[in-house]
């Protein structure tokens, strides 16, 4: 099997979901951005959320990063006098 053999044939990309009585429809979220005029295609939608998830987990990735990764503050904090507690 030689890897130069192989090619992909993008124009015939269809992105559907299952639904009932092997009818396929796009899903809701592609179906909405397009509605909205937000992209124009199907494979648009399909770039754009794609986007949407990178950027997420990213963003999770440095909220992950900063709450365990990070070292702790080296200011100690105050100690409460012992006279303070005489009543």
């Amino acid at each position: 099997m030689n890897g130069e053999n192989i090619s992909f044939d993008d124009n015939s990309f269809k992105y559907k979901s299952r639904s009932i009585l092997s009818q396929p429809e796009s899903p809701a979220m592609v179906r909405m951005l397009v509605t909205h005029r937000i992209v124009k295609t199907e494979n648009q939608a399909v770039g754009v959320m794609m986007g949407i998830i990178i950027v997420m987990l990213v963003a999770a990735g440095f909220v992950i990063a900063n709450a365990f990764f990070t070292a702790p503050s080296s200011e100690v904090p105050p100690v409460a006098k012992p006279e303070a507690y005489v009543l």
